[in-house]
């Protein structure tokens, strides 16, 4: 499946925005939170670790966001223990006033480099997290520590660049078949149906699922075994949302292309079918449909709302 991206970061993250508004959010800071920001000239001149250590440790959570990013373009070998150094000496934030900026671009940087190194970083952040919990009395209340709330989930959709790999598989199964997924992490957009996105990609690929019909097939027979369970707040509806967002990960043309396909083979099973008679396989079919049209009708609103958000943030 693809690399998380900024679009895929600001899905992400959409739900939160909401709640931090009362906190005077700016439109600046919003782009800052998906990664949409230029580094400042004196940081992009600093070729070593030893250049970027005064921003690094700047009070400006800003500049320190923006070295992180140049930290990741460097290149030093050393360079995934000083990410995870960097990540490690930010105060986690509290209450919902503010996002952890420089964690998550930390978290955005180790998905761009992309190697073994910067993967198991990502698990041992995701480790530490998923072990600690939300720092709240109350699981249900986690949204209230917007440090885990955010940070959980960017790190979930990173690791699914990593979905043939058996230690992420074998982590990230561990968060969602487990209770607190069940039990707290059930709102959509959350770090329950993060996990159950990164579960589904991995269950693809030990599946030896390579084409992209294939892997659009797996997924909408697993929405069909859900059809009827998928009450607001529930475990069966995280399912669900995860999947949807997996096939709305797919070409739009080969959506469009799979949805002809379909209907033609529902015209011929209708025309086969006694008058009156609805088979099985012509219920599946209007559902496949359905879901697949829903998929392009969603791609198409939000691409529409990402280039609204670009041409305000460019004012």
């Amino acid at each position: 499946m693809k690399r998380v991206s900024t679009v895929a970061m600001t899905v992400c993250l959409t739900w939160l925005v909401p709640t931090c508004l009362h906190a005077r959010v700016t439109l600046e800071y919003m782009r800052w939170t998906v990664g949409i920001f230029d580094v400042p000239p004196e940081i992009k001149k600093a070729t070593t670790i030893s250049d970027l250590q005064s921003f690094l440790s700047s009070k400006r959570e800003f500049t320190r966001m923006c070295a992180a990013r140049r930290l990741g373009e460097i290149g030093e070998a050393q360079v995934i223990s000083q990410l995870l150094d960097v990540f490690e000496k930010e105060e986690p934030k509290r209450g919902i006033e503010s996002f952890p900026l420089v964690k998550l671009e930390v978290v955005r940087t180790l998905g761009r480099i992309g190697t073994d190194q910067s993967k198991s970083a990502l698990l041992r952040i995701l480790k530490m997290y998923w072990q600690e919990g939300p720092r709240v009395k109350n699981k249900k209340d986690y949204l209230l520590d917007m440090d885990f709330a955010c940070v959980m989930p960017a790190v979930l959709r990173t690791l699914g660049s990593w979905s043939q790999d058996s230690d992420v598989f074998k982590m990230v199964e561990n968060i969602a078949l487990s209770n607190d997924v069940r039990d707290f992490y059930r709102r959509p957009y959350s770090l329950g149906q993060a996990a159950w996105e990164v579960y589904l990609k991995c269950k693809i690929t030990r599946e030896g699922i390579s084409k992209e019909e294939d892997s659009a097939k797996f997924i909408l027979d697993f929405i069909n075994n859900l059809r009827g369970q998928l009450s607001y707040g529930t475990l069966e509806y995280i399912k669900y949302r995860a999947a949807f967002a997996v096939l709305q990960e797919c070409d739009r043309a080969f959506l469009s292309s799979l949805a002809e396909k379909l209907e033609k083979e529902l015209a011929e099973e209708e025309a086969s079918t006694p008058a009156g008679v609805v088979s099985e396989r012509n219920v599946r079919l209007r559902s496949n449909i359905s879901c697949i049209k829903a998929a392009l009708k969603e791609k198409t609103r939000y691409e529409n709302l990402r280039q609204k958000q670009k041409s305000s943030l460019n004012k």
